[in-house]
Formats: structure tokens, C-alpha cells, sequence
């Protein structure tokens, strides 16, 4: 996420497993480790851009940001 940042497209942290909400970890006592793909896919998935008014531009920009990040963490 740091990295597309840096290349100017913002992202956000698309998916919270439910029980890392506080409501199920202090009524139900679980954490983190109790559901460990969960927790592994809620620190990865992540939503790039995409709104209606998204230009061609902006959408080859976030693609081509993505596919730099991708290439250059893959070494």
C-alpha cells in the first residue's frame, strides 16, 4: 500500500476479518491467531481505485502502478 502510495494511487485496507472487530475479540475472546487465514488475507487484500468519474488515464496509471509494485516485489 506504501508503494502505490508513493506512485500516487491510493488504496485502503479492503477487508477486516470479523473477529478482529472489537465487539467479537472482547465479547468472544477471540484474536488474531484464532483464525490465522482470515487474519492473513485481512492484512492483504487491499482496494485500489474505481469510482464512475475514473478516467482511461487514471485507470492505466493505477495498472501500470500496480504492475511495477507486483514486478519489483516478485525479485
Amino acid at each position: 500500500m506504501a508503494e502505490l502510495k508513493r506512485r500516487n494511487v491510493g488504496t485502503g485496507l479492503h477487508y477486516t476479518a470479523a473477529h478482529e472487530f472489537s465487539y467479537y475479540s472482547g465479547r468472544f475472546g477471540w484474536r488474531p491467531d484464532d483464525y490465522p487465514e482470515a487474519h492473513f488475507v485481512s492484512e492483504r487484500i487491499v482496494s485500489l481505485p474505481l469510482f464512475p468519474g475514473m478516467s482511461d488515464a487514471d485507470q492505466d496509471d493505477a495498472v501500470a502502478a500496480v504492475q511495477e509494485v507486483t514486478e519489483e516485489f516478485a525479485r
